[in-house]
């Protein structure tokens, strides 16, 4: 067993990893050296949040759940907040000048 298997918690070490960058949560797998992302950003456990040390890399958003969660596409809740409150941009009356 290596050093980062005896630090997770779980029962099956490292069953998920993610890691945040930038106020999103990424899933991320082991990799076999440090990308730029894995050399700025720590991964941690995704059940445990015990921190992964070692290389790890990013999985490509595979399915629209994906895609959104890591914003690339709006949540529509999101665009509908947005829309309410620029809904008035554009309308506000000036005084006449004369």
């Amino acid at each position: 067993m290596t050093q980062d298997q005896d630090t997770c918690l779980c029962p099956t070490p490292w069953p998920r990893l993610a890691a945040v960058i930038e106020q999103c949560e990424y899933t991320v797998t082991p990799a076999p050296a440090h990308s730029p992302t894995s050399a700025l950003y720590l991964a941690h456990c995704a059940v445990c949040q015990t921190p992964y040390t070692r290389p790890w890399r990013r999985i490509p958003p595979t399915g629209p759940a994906d895609i959104q969660a890591a914003g690339l596409i709006e949540h529509p809740e999101r665009h509908r907040a947005r829309s309410e409150s620029t809904k008035n941009l554009g309308t506000r009356k000036y005084p006449q000048q004369g």
